[in-house]
């Protein structure tokens, strides 16, 4: 889990390097912000999608980690027990990642259903103005 963090540390800093100093890029992501922010406060509903897929995000790759881990830890006891095992056991936490993946994403959509309109609209308010400030100042401001 320590290597992934490290790749996203670097990869993170490697982008914000290259695209982050970059001026056409910070107009380019301020005007997206703006126009995905205009059509979130005309259709609240997309930005509820967008809040359940920013959260998703997240669970899925630690649902990630946590089946590679069980994979890795299946892979040490099959040497004991045989191939079979790891076949069957390799299935077992396909099915049960797939399983939880689902069941988290139903979960957390049923989360957010809960959230009125008006913080969606907030929201949206809020992704145009920084869209806004980013176009002004020509300075990442979100991201």
């Amino acid at each position: 889990m320590q290597i992934l963090i490290i790749i996203n540390s670097y990869l993170f800093k490697l982008l914000n390097f290259v695209l982050g100093k970059t001026k056409i890029f910070i107009v380019i992501l301020g005007w997206f912000l703006v126009v995905s922010g205009a059509i979130m406060l005309i259709w609240p509903e997309r930005a509820r999608r967008k809040l359940v897929r920013m959260g998703f995000r997240q669970v899925k790759w630690i649902l990630l980690i946590g089946a590679l881990y069980l994979v890795s830890l299946l892979s040490s006891i099959s040497d004991n027990f045989g191939p079979v095992i790891f076949i069957v056991g390799i299935i077992a936490i396909i099915f049960a990642y797939l399983f939880l993946k689902k069941k988290t994403f139903r979960k957390i959509q049923e989360q957010f259903a809960k959230i009125p309109v008006k913080a969606l609209k907030v929201f949206a308010v809020i992704q145009i103005i920084l869209g806004f400030f980013m176009i002004f100042f020509l300075k990442r401001i979100w991201f």
